[in-house]
């Protein structure tokens, strides 16, 4: 093999196949000075040239006939032709099996071998007769690597950090001199520097150097949403329908693999760019949007001043000691929200709850699980993925007033994440609703007329009270019977 120089401009480059004259080529179709260029290895330098020639580097041909030589060049060239556009992003200390990167997407990373009888089928233009003459598993090798070079979105239900770079990049510059490729990544590419994240805020996201303050998104097969705030990477909002938030600009979508392990994130006809000078901007060009992700298990919470937090599960997940989880209903008079503990620190999947941090006002760590036997019943509480306006009418959402927990109607929109709450009663819509516990706040007792004197919520003394309605005796809540 032909030993030189890689020809790199920084851009990362979409390809396609070109059929001319009965060959293949490979066909730049991104980047400002080289759409429409072919990938071109002449003289030892890989290249881009305005007309496909006998230098081009791919010419998918049947090689019958043609000396195994032949074949196993063009094999080597097509090897160099992929690292080059795929950046060099991936890979490990030890071997380059990340060839086409093993970050968080659905397909599975094709091993080097997978790549040579790929490689050997696509000469072979589909004939039977190949490798040990085993067609079946010839095609199951090539069908792999056609995927692992597919739109690469992560798995839906992934919880992810956002990051300017790519968790493999130092050990790919440290090793590339010994990969196949041979590409000195610090001059094509520049220096490598430290890896910054997305961190929440109150107005969306902003950059910082310490992972421990990143936030956590959560990808529901097609928005990437914060579940500090509920916002995805565009102006947050929550007024907008569901629709509206994956085309306009409150969430972002998912497009294609850039470069290995890296994603492209749109905003209405935007693209997200993400960079340590830049911090978060939007541009007109895919080529801009670089995305690293990496797989998170773990997230935090924060709770009110009262040391609450409502929160929806879209996957299994468990809440540590201390934490207590409750399902929430409205009684039948629509006058009260009752919350009954469970006995559980594990909530299921599509499950919306209401947690407590036994000791008041603070943060606690939730842990994603693949499932769990724990079930959660008699429970109005709902919860979504995406922060929007779709679900609003009737809708209550937790909030303190006054020292205490409340649940008032949502005016924007619902908050993704967190429980809400839906009034269903004919007569009207209260402008609040007090909450009341069991089995510690409010124990369901039958008061006796010899008792202490009965108040409603307004301090109002109360000579009859009402079955199922929830009044104050002794200073305690309870539910008349």
């Amino acid at each position: 093999m032909n030993t030189g120089s890689i020809k790199q401009n920084g851009l990362f480059l979409k390809f396609k196949y070109s059929l001319k004259g009965g060959k293949y080529y490979l066909k730049a179709a991104q980047g400002t000075k080289t759409t429409g260029k072919y990938l071109t290895y002449k003289s030892g330098v890989l290249s881009f040239e305005s007309a496909a020639s006998s230098d081009a580097v791919i010419e998918i041909i049947n090689p019958n006939g043609a000396s195994a030589t032949e074949v196993t060049l063009n094999a080597i060239k097509m090897r160099e032709t992929l690292a080059l556009f795929q950046a060099h992003r991936q890979g490990t200390a030890h071997s380059p099996n990340g060839f086409f990167g093993t970050g968080v997407g659905q397909y599975p990373t094709p091993t080097v071998a997978d790549f040579d009888y790929a490689t050997y089928h696509i000469y072979l233009e589909g004939h039977a007769d190949i490798g040990n003459g085993n067609a079946a598993s010839e095609m199951e090798r090539m069908e792999r690597f056609k995927d692992a070079l597919k739109l690469n979105l992560p798995k839906s239900g992934t919880f992810v950090v956002v990051t300017t770079k790519s968790q493999y990049e130092d050990a790919v510059r440290a090793n590339a001199k010994t990969f196949r490729t041979k590409v000195d990544i610090d001059a094509a590419a520049g220096t490598s520097q430290p890896a910054q994240y997305l961190m929440a805020s109150a107005t969306g996201y902003k950059l910082t150097d310490d992972k421990s303050k990143a936030a956590v998104f959560y990808f529901d097969g097609q928005h990437l949403t914060g579940i500090d705030n509920g916002f995805g990477l565009g102006t947050p909002s929550y007024t907008q329908t569901e629709n509206d938030q994956t085309a306009v600009i409150a969430q972002g979508k998912l497009e294609k693999t850039l470069d290995a392990g890296s994603y492209s994130l749109k905003v209405g006809d935007k693209f997200v760019k993400l960079d340590r000078t830049g911090g978060l901007s939007l541009s007109t060009s895919e080529s801009d949007s670089h995305l690293f992700l990496e797989e998170a298990t773990k997230f935090k919470l924060n709770t009110d001043e009262l040391g609450y937090i409502s929160f929806f599960a879209p996957t299994a997940v468990k809440v540590p000691a201390g934490v207590e989880v409750y399902s929430g209903n409205i009684n039948a008079q629509n006058s009260v929200i009752t919350f009954n503990k469970v006995n559980t620190q594990e909530i299921p999947a599509k499950t919306a709850v209401l947690l407590r941090k036994v000791t008041g006002k603070g943060s606690f760590e939730v842990e994603k699980i693949a499932s769990t036997t724990s079930t959660i019943g008699n429970n109005s509480l709902k919860g979504y993925t995406v922060s929007s306006s779709d679900h609003l009418s009737n809708a209550y959402g937790l909030t303190v007033e006054g020292g205490k927990l409340v649940f008032k109607p949502l005016i924007q929109g619902v908050r993704a994440f967190r429980a809400v709450i839906y009034n269903n009663n004919a007569a009207g819509a209260p402008a609040y609703y007090p909450t009341a516990f069991t089995p510690e706040g409010i124990q369901g007792v039958t008061v006796d007329d010899n008792q202490a004197e009965v108040f409603d919520l307004a301090g109002r003394r109360v000579e009859a009270p009402v079955k199922g309605q929830v009044y104050v005796k002794n200073g305690k809540k309870f539910i008349q019977k």
